[in-house]
């Protein structure tokens, strides 16, 4: 072998040994009235590409701030975020952001508002129409491309912001609590079109939600968060075969088992916020207040 040469074959295979997305020891502190917070502490992870990660924990424990590190929206103050070993200095069309408010324009159709983000990269008119058109299929919204957004449905509106976002043509789609807001019918809908779309389009996904059945219906690996400092407390790798339904008895296994993980993070956050007036109600993970009477008739 020729010093310092590196085949093609030896080449690939060393991309592929570089993890899609790496932290290493991320730390994010805020700096409040009260005093200095320690949002996430210690935060190692690795994903491959075409990994579809779901991030489980409660209220307040960094997930949110961790999808930030991510996007380059937050910069850690200790620790290193790398997507294909490469530092991450802040935000690119490699990540894009998924958010609950799903920021559509409401002045712009269907289709234009697919066609923005590739309006400010200087893509053709022509190739910006072809590729609009080409993802409003994908998540079977073309009879509708020249729709005003306020006549669309939440789940719809949901759609338009993941074509949206696809027609970038990101690496990375970070989605932080994307359906929360949506009734239970139209979220199943969506799980299953999601997971189709994550199949054709083979992207790396990281995938925030307080819904653990909606993790263990999505996600190759669930990542439980532990709260103050957060930190990974768990992970579970799912072995179910895909299409998944939100409602499969293999899937309620792990569930079972993740919210278990979880259980004692809830009842964490619960004390500290109802202070000491709370008991957990025997093999449930429910809390009840102690002064009342939630109809048992005691």
């Amino acid at each position: 072998m020729i010093p310092g040469y590196t085949s093609p074959s030896m080449q690939a295979a060393q991309r592929q040994a570089i993890p899609k997305l790496s932290l290493k020891h991320i730390s994010k502190n805020f700096h409040t009235k009260t005093g200095k917070f320690n949002a996430v502490e210690d935060i190692n992870l690795e994903v491959k590409a075409g990994e579809f990660i779901c991030i489980v924990g409660p209220s307040g424990c960094g997930k949110t701030t961790v999808l930030n590190i991510i996007a380059g929206l937050e910069k850690p103050d200790g620790g290193d975020a790398l997507v294909d070993g490469t530092p991450i200095k802040g935000p690119g069309t490699d990540r894009l952001v998924i958010f609950q408010d799903l920021a559509l324009f409401p002045w712009l159709t269907v289709s234009k508002n697919v066609e923005f983000g590739l309006r400010l990269a200087g893509v053709s008119k022509k190739e910006r129409q072809e590729r609009a058109m080409h993802f409003l299929k994908m998540v079977h919204l073309t009879r509708f491309s020249n729709s005003c957004i306020h006549e669309l449905s939440g789940g719809m509106k949901q759609r338009v912001a993941l074509a949206r976002a696809l027609a970038i043509n990101p690496d990375i789609l970070l989605m932080d609590e994307p359906f929360a807001a949506l009734d239970a019918q139209t979220r199943d809908i969506l799980h299953e079109e999601l997971q189709e779309i994550w199949v054709a389009t083979k992207k790396t996904i990281i995938f925030v939600t307080h819904n653990v059945r909606e993790a263990a219906c999505l996600g190759d690996r669930v990542l439980v968060f532990a709260t103050h400092p957060g930190r990974i407390k768990q992970q579970f790798q799912l072995m179910c075969t895909r299409p998944r339904h939100i409602e499969d008895p293999g899937l309620m296994v792990y569930a079972k088992a993740i919210l278990a993980e979880l259980k004692a993070e809830v009842e964490k956050v619960a004390k500290e916020e109802l202070d000491y007036d709370w008991r957990t109600v025997t093999k449930k993970p429910v809390l009840r207040l102690d002064d009342r009477n939630l109809g048992s008739g005691t």
